[in-house]
Parts: C-alpha cells; sequence; structure tokens
C-alpha cells in the first residue's frame, strides 16, 4: 500500500469513527496534545484516555499504524499534513456512508431454511424496477408469460408512468410465437396507447437468427436511474424468479457506472437491432 492509500485509509477510518465534526475535533486536538506533552510516537493508550467512550486503544492503534505508514506521526509530526488528513475526514463524514453492494438470491421452496442471512433476489430486482424516477434499462433472454405478473405489470408500470425503459432482449422479430413475444406484446397492449417511452432491441448475429447455436444474449442485467444494478442468473421467468437456486448482486458503487459503460457500447454492436411494435407484430427499424 502506497503512502497516498495510507493517507485515504487514515481519513475513511476516521470517518468511520465518528461523523460529528466536533468528535473529530476532539480526536484530532487529543494527538496534537499527546504530540506536544508525551514522547513520539503517541500511544494508543494515552490517546484513548483523553477521548474516553469515543475511540478504543485498538481503534488508535490502526489510525497510528496508517498516519505512519503515510510519514505524517512518528518521529516527528507533520502537522499541516496531519490538519489535511481531518479535514478529508470531514468531508467523507459528510458525505455519509458509502454505497454497498449486497448479494441476493432465491431458493427453491424446499430450501427455505437456506439464505436466510441473504436479501431475496425477487424481492430486490423487483424494488429496483418500481422504485425507478426516470431510466430503466433490461438486458434479459427470457421473459415467460407465467412470470408476467412478477415483471410484465412492473415494467409496464413503469413506462406509464414515464420512465424511460429500454430492453435487450432476443427471439421478438424470429423464432415464431415466442414467450417473448407475447410478454412484451402483453406490455404494450396493457392499454389502448403504445408506450413511447419504451424501447426494444434484440441481440443476436444477423446472419442466420434462427440457427440453433447463433450467438445471442445470455446476460441478466437490470440498471435502475443510473444508480443501481443487478446483475445475475436469473431469467425474468417464474421459473427464474420463483422456483430456481438463482444468484445475483445488487451493485450501488462505481460498477454501476461500468455497466452502464457497456450498454453504451452496444449500441454500436452489429449484433444489436432496434425493433419496434406494429399492429401487424414485431419488426426491425
Amino acid at each position: 500500500m502506497s503512502e497516498p492509500d495510507h493517507r485515504y485509509e487514515a481519513a475513511r477510518l476516521l470517518s468511520e469513527l465518528s461523523q460529528d465534526a466536533e468528535e473529530l475535533s476532539a480526536i484530532e486536538g487529543a494527538i496534537t496534545y499527546s504530540v506536544a506533552t508525551n514522547s513520539l510516537p503517541p500511544k494508543p493508550s494515552s490517546l484513548a484516555n483523553l477521548t474516553p467512550d469515543l475511540v478504543s486503544p485498538r481503534q488508535y492503534r490502526e489510525l497510528l499504524y496508517h498516519l505512519g505508514e503515510a510519514g505524517i506521526v512518528g518521529d516527528t509530526v507533520a502537522f499541516t499534513e496531519l490538519r489535511t488528513i481531518f479535514d478529508a475526514a470531514r468531508i467523507l463524514a459528510d458525505r455519509g456512508p458509502v454505497p454497498t453492494n449486497r448479494v441476493v438470491a432465491n431458493m427453491p421452496l424446499d430450501e427455505e431454511e437456506i439464505g436466510d442471512s441473504i436479501g431475496s433476489l425477487v424481492v430486490n430486482l423487483l424494488d429496483l424496477i418500481q422504485q425507478t424516477e426516470s431510466e430503466l434499462v433490461i438486458l434479459n433472454p427470457f421473459f415467460s408469460v407465467q412470470g408476467y405478473d412478477q415483471v410484465g405489470a412492473p415494467i409496464r408500470d413503469a413506462t406509464a408512468r414515464g420512465v424511460n425503459v429500454t430492453i435487450v432482449t432476443k427471439s421478438l422479430t424470429y423464432g415464431g410465437s415466442t414467450q417473448n413475444e407475447r410478454v412484451i406484446r402483453q406490455i404494450y397492449e396493457e392499454d389502448d396507447t403504445v408506450p413511447e417511452n419504451l424501447v426494444l432491441y434484440e441481440y443476436v448475429l444477423d446472419e442466420d437468427p434462427d440457427e440453433e447455436h447463433s450467438p445471442t444474449i445470455h446476460a441478466k442485467l437490470t440498471i435502475a436511474d443510473r444508480e443501481q444494478a443487478y446483475l445475475g442468473t436469473a431469467n425474468m421467468t417464474h421459473r427464474g424468479l420463483v422456483e430456481n437456486l438463482e444468484l445475483g448482486v445488487i451493485f450501488q458503487d462505481d460498477t454501476v457506472e461500468s455497466l452502464l459503460g457497456l450498454v453504451n457500447d452496444l449500441l454500436s454492436s452489429d449484433y444489436l437491432h432496434r425493433v419496434e411494435f406494429k399492429s401487424s407484430g414485431f419488426e426491425r427499424t
């Protein structure tokens, strides 16, 4: 770990110790006082005595380790840089907790006692769709009529409240009357208007889409408002969301930006084809 990494870790640790500006100032004051009145480097136990019920000796030991590796507190003290660390800690504290990612899972009904400590995949995925306010991107290879209530209806509700929805799937203009075609058609026919804010693509090698093993989409990704993303194994079918053992992750960190970059790159792919729903059915544009 480099000196800049240790500086960041020291600031991050301080912001986790307290998000109160006065308490951070008390910790800074304890270190400054200890340096002025005792031999260097400061002792964790002495610092803890100056800030009882706020920072433990163990926590001070970890903090002093990072400050020492950063060259700020050791046999000498770089007071200007120490003040910078505390200023950075106050900024991190003002931002609040760093968004966290969480693992989600669906377990078969016979496995009810397994996975209790992991969030429900279907609940979290549906919450993601239902709470979307402006933009929803879905990459999913398989929809099913049996799973319409789980995902089809929430997607249609999103378009009805003005959310811009993009769906990338397969088997809309080829393959006969597929489950995908029927589910997406039902989204459009839920009322008398065709949602103008629903954009469809199918991802498949265009040379022969009816070929049994033609390269196509198998990714399962849902991005909501450019802030949260689900990436996992579950298709948007009744089996995928209810019956199968499925795993996924809800991302809330910088991974979302990377996944959005992937989606934007797909727009220039030769495998991606814009599809529109018309009275005669689905047609490529």
